[in-house]
């Protein structure tokens, strides 16, 4: 059942206009915290052309346990 909220905070995502809704979400699927929501938090961060939605995405994936996350934040730094 966990994916079902990941899926609709993902979609809540992509329907947002503004950056006050994005960052909620972003904060929402930090917390539910299971692969669905951290895969789409690993795509909003290479993704998303907010640079300030991007830089608070990694901000909040700086403290998720994750080897994708991890990955993610090396291929940051070596760019």
């Amino acid at each position: 059942r966990a994916g079902a909220g990941s899926a609709a905070l993902a979609a809540l995502y992509e329907s947002a206009t503004d950056r006050r809704t994005k960052e909620s979400v972003i904060a929402a699927l930090v917390r539910q915290g299971d692969r669905a929501a951290i895969d789409k938090l690993i795509a909003v961060a290479r993704t998303e052309t907010d640079a300030t939605v991007r830089r608070h995405t990694l901000n909040r994936l700086r403290r998720v346990d994750d080897p994708r996350v991890r990955e993610l934040l090396q291929d940051l730094v070596e760019r």
